[in-house]
């Protein structure tokens, strides 16, 4: 008979850190999809796009550290797709307490998911003098998504509320760059680009 002798166990085991799959090209592939079926109606496809990016902002470890980075200046914006041709993008928005786009309105829909953070969007209307007063207000937590469409002629400001980062996913039915269509002061004085 032999006798195996059992050795201690000495080797420090390797412990691999939990790896998100990144979630952006299955998101894109199915916006795709969702804009050839929904060619017609906002309304439908931004619902369709917010309740894909939902999934997509539950979990933001696949995120990148650079992605997490915030500026002293200003909002950051990187693109995490563009699609052929532009007809759709989608982009990452980091946000330091307090900071805020400029009034603005959009060449098309948008869909905003937070992964950290509270995003806060105001909606403006203008006056018969000009001027734009604010006339709503919401709050887009992390896990939650919000959306506004072109044909709404929405004008509106989206800015990080709370006391911490935030980090939200943006999906345009446009080119990246081309999402802020015309610039506003509160006097309702339209900002040369």
């Amino acid at each position: 008979m032999i006798k195996r002798l059992l050795q201690p166990f000495t080797a420090t085991p390797v412990v691999t850190p939990h790896l998100v799959e990144d979630p952006i090209p299955v998101l894109a592939a199915s916006v795709a999809s969702l804009i050839r079926l929904h060619r017609d109606n906002d309304a439908a496809l931004c619902l369709g796009v917010g309740g894909l990016l939902a999934g997509v902002v539950r979990d933001a470890s696949w995120m990148p550290r650079r992605l997490l980075k915030t500026s002293p200046y200003s909002y950051r914006r990187e693109v995490l797709f563009e699609a052929p041709g532009g007809s759709f993008s989608i982009g990452c928005f980091i946000w330091a307490q307090g900071q805020r786009t400029p009034i603005h309105d959009q060449r098309s829909w948008g869909v905003i998911g937070v992964t950290t953070g509270t995003l806060e969007r105001r909606s403006f209307v203008p006056t018969q003098d000009g001027r734009l007063v604010p006339v709503d207000r919401e709050t887009i937590s992390a896990g939650a998504f919000g959306w506004m469409h072109s044909d709404a002629g929405e004008i509106h400001q989206i800015g990080a509320e709370g006391d911490e980062t935030a980090v939200s996913i943006h999906v345009y039915g446009c080119r990246f760059d081309r999402v802020c269509w015309r610039q506003y002061d509160a006097d309702g004085t339209m900002r040369t680009p």
